[in-house]
């Protein structure tokens, strides 16, 4: 079976809004203001570091949020959008420049070439 794969990437703005939509306990209350990028926490792999900018100061702060809690957080959002994904697709969180992306990945049954 061919492996499809699919990927959905969030402005920041739209991360923001969903993250704001859902008011999720597993994440930091976030302070007015935009998020400026996202990356993967050099120091623990398993966190993402959203670069923050207040509206009403200049200096950047740092989020870390876990994986765990959004992806979860953004499959939700994607349900609540009308967003289709499949039950069965594995799904994996990447940083795509500054912005993160949903990735789903349909028929896994891959053969490895070596």
């Amino acid at each position: 079976m061919p492996t499809e794969m699919r990927r959905i990437v969030f402005s920041n703005e739209e991360l923001l809004n969903a993250i704001n939509f859902f008011n999720s306990p597993n994440i930091p209350k976030l302070p007015e203001g935009v998020i400026t990028s996202a990356s993967v926490d050099p120091e623990n792999k398993s966190n993402i570091i959203l670069k923050f900018n207040s509206y009403n100061r200049d200096a950047e702060r740092d989020i870390i949020v876990s994986v765990a809690s959004l992806g979860a957080l953004l499959i939700s959002y994607c349900i609540k959008s009308k967003i289709p994904m499949s039950k069965k697709a594995s799904k994996s969180l990447k940083i795509i420049g500054d912005n993160i992306s949903l990735e789903l990945v349909f028929g896994n049954d891959q053969i490895a070439l070596k």
